[in-house]
């Protein structure tokens, strides 16, 4: 059975045992957690990998721990978690070779306990874990996205926006975790509380906090 075929069926636990070339959906009823088992899940090639509307829980329980998704298309995500989602992200190694966000979340909630990103080829130019709306006019009912991210490694030595960047809508908490850009670490244009972790970065100030628009943003 495929990933998406499992989660039809309502199986609540899905452990990779193979690479897996396949985008998953996960339906808005759903609640399920991907083991990603050490193999890598890829995507079909044209879509975000996972793109999550339910309840998703990813982690990885090799002992190696390298359990990857990846993603090779223009302005997908490795995940993209949409609408209503709810993301907790345990473990794992995440990997985008174009221009887009490796982690973006428009969802309800994500949480990010545990995660590895290192987007070192300089071809990648957007964030690597983005939370809320670039462009507002995608968010019509005003819905606020929440992230938190207690701990992970996120290094982006190419030419990113940021390893981190909250935009409009956006609602950050940073507890700990390693970042570390060329321009900026944590990329701020809404409203965040960072309480611990090690922002680096190479040229310029580690955090930035900006405004798109009125009421301008704020990082404690």
């Amino acid at each position: 059975m495929t990933i998406n075929e499992q989660i039809e069926s309502g199986i609540a636990t899905i452990v990779l045992t193979a690479d897996t070339a396949e985008s998953v959906v996960v339906p808005k009823w759903a609640s399920v957690t991907i083991d990603l088992n050490g193999f890598r899940l890829t995507g079909d090639g044209a879509n975000h990998t996972i793109i999550n509307r339910g309840n998703l829980i990813v982690r990885d329980t090799s002992v190696a721990k390298t359990g990857t998704i990846r993603n090779d298309v223009l302005d997908k995500c490795c995940i993209h978690n949409d609408f209503g989602g709810i993301l907790t992200i345990n473990g794992g190694r995440f990997e985008k070779s174009q221009r887009g966000y490796t982690v973006h979340n428009w969802g309800q909630s994500m949480t990010i306990n545990d995660i590895y990103i290192n987007l070192s080829d300089g071809t990648v130019i957007s964030a690597a874990i983005a939370n809320g709306f670039y462009n507002p006019a995608e968010n019509p009912d005003g819905v606020f996205c929440s992230t938190l991210i207690t701990g992970g490694t996120v290094i982006t030595t190419g030419d990113p926006n940021a390893a981190v960047k909250n935009d409009e809508y956006g609602i950050l908490t940073i507890t700990g975790g390693y970042f570390k850009s060329v321009k900026r670490a944590l990329n701020n244009w809404n409203d965040c509380n960072v309480t611990g972790g090690t922002f680096e970065s190479t040229t310029g100030a580690p955090i930035i906090a900006g405004s798109y628009s009125s009421p301008g943003s704020h990082c404690e």
